[in-house]
């Protein structure tokens, strides 16, 4: 866990030790907002620690390494779900929220690495598949919440996936997913991602943050626009 403390929030990071994807947390009031919450015993455990009386959980995208936490949380606490509206039409269908990805990619790693990482992913996921999430409430383009005295404003960003999108937080931080990360190109490849898309839809959005707001992505470190800027743009 890496604790993030930015104008005056104590966000907390978790990374999961299968693909490095990132989970955030903050905590008001004994009630929870986790973004993309991944399969994590530490994320697991601080949650219990805390006890939350209410979860709210909203995505950057539908792909799995960023959602499998999510049927965990919804199986221990009272939880909301918000997400763009393709995200939740695919996470709510089982066939769809399967492991088979993230196997693979940890398949070659072992054989790469000699680890084990497979068969411990397997065993910690097991009780969860097959698993849907029903969304309690979805958006198009843009969506904006008021989350005890914190402004939300997720728009949808296409490219990386379909239900793709970003969530800005007090107009200072930004959540981005996949859809910007560090000193790594976007991956538009996947089924549902569309580079065209990304070029004329979602890189004009980015493009116009101030170097000033700092990106808390999917993946890899959290640095300001003005970082990435030196890197991806």
């Amino acid at each position: 866990m890496e604790k993030i403390v930015l104008n005056g929030l104590n966000i907390y990071k978790f990374a999961s030790k299968f693909i490095d994807a990132n989970s955030y947390v903050l905590c008001v009031n004994q009630e929870a907002l986790v973004i993309d919450p991944n399969e994590s015993i530490e994320l697991d455990n601080f949650l219990g620690q805390f006890s939350p009386q209410k979860v709210l959980i909203l995505l950057t995208h539908e792909h799995i390494d960023h959602v499998l936490g999510a049927a965990r949380i919804f199986k221990k606490y009272k939880t909301e779900l918000i997400c763009q509206k393709n995200c939740a039409e695919f996470v709510a269908d089982a066939r769809k929220n399967q492991p088979s990805l993230m196997a693979v990619a940890l398949e070659y790693k072992d054989e790469r690495n000699g680890t084990h990482f497979a068969q411990e992913f397997y065993d910690l996921t097991a009780d969860i598949f097959p698993f849907e999430l029903t969304a309690s409430r979805v958006f198009d383009e843009e969506f904006f919440l008021d989350w005890h005295g914190l402004s939300l404003f997720c728009k949808r960003c296409e490219g990386h996936s379909q239900g793709s999108c970003c969530i800005i937080l007090n107009y200072k931080l930004v959540f981005t997913g996949d859809s910007l990360i560090y000193n790594t190109p976007v991956i538009t490849r996947f089924p549902g991602g569309s580079k065209k898309d990304y070029l004329l839809k979602t890189k004009p959005f980015l493009d116009v943050l101030p170097d000033s707001m700092y990106v808390l992505a999917g993946h890899g470190r959290c640095c300001s626009m003005k970082e990435i800027r030196r890197v991806e743009f």
